[in-house]
């Protein structure tokens, strides 16, 4: 990727997290990346283009690859914990990136043609958690008989709960709180080895 769209993309995944994308404007983003707004369009069919390409680089880029890089755990209890971590991780290091997926679902959900895009970006990302519980169940470091679907969704629902709330109030400093992480942790092992 070229050094002007990453930082189109950069900045437009600060400006969607900090305005929201309704209120966020090309000429805003173009002037924040730097850029004239003729290459932001060269790039970038329009904003909605723009706001799915940010929603799916930085999917990957925040949870996934962490997640892939952890993968040395030898017992379901360690399984969990780097769950955890992972997830904790990304919300203290890149907040907007949760700020932008919990401030996009009114966009998501009024504008068809995003809806349909993130819905395939989010798709394709739970069919990759989906092989990696399979896999994971093979090992026998996950032994929940639970569906691997229903495994994923239960930890997204969990650790998106949580990152919902470390976002929404963020004056509770939450992401430092040892007992809360701790109890997390407890609840992601009853659902990958119930």
């Amino acid at each position: 990727m070229d050094d002007a769209k990453a930082r189109i993309l950069k900045s437009a995944r600060h400006i969607f997290a900090e305005k929201g994308y309704d209120k966020a404007t090309i000429r805003e983003i173009a002037e924040h990346a730097q850029v004239a707004r003729g290459l932001l369009h060269y790039h970038f069919k329009n904003k909605d283009d723009l706001l799915v390409q940010v929603m799916s680089s930085n999917y990957y880029g925040t949870i996934g690859s962490n997640m892939m890089e952890q993968l040395q755990f030898k017992t379901t209890k360690e399984l969990a914990k780097t769950i955890v971590f992972v997830y904790q991780e990304a919300l203290i290091r890149s907040p907007e990136f949760f700020q932008l997926i919990y401030g996009t679902i009114s966009t998501i959900r009024q504008n068809e043609t995003v809806r349909k895009a993130i819905v395939a970006v989010w798709q394709e990302y739970r069919n990759m958690g989906q092989t990696m519980i399979n896999d994971l169940k093979k090992k026998g470091l996950i032994t929940s008989k639970t569906s691997s679907e229903i495994i994923l969704t239960l930890l997204v629902g969990v650790l998106h709960g949580i990152g919902i709330q470390v976002i929404g109030e963020p004056h509770m400093k939450l992401t430092n709180s040892k007992k809360l992480w701790e109890a997390i942790e407890k609840n992601v092992l009853s659902i990958i080895s119930s």
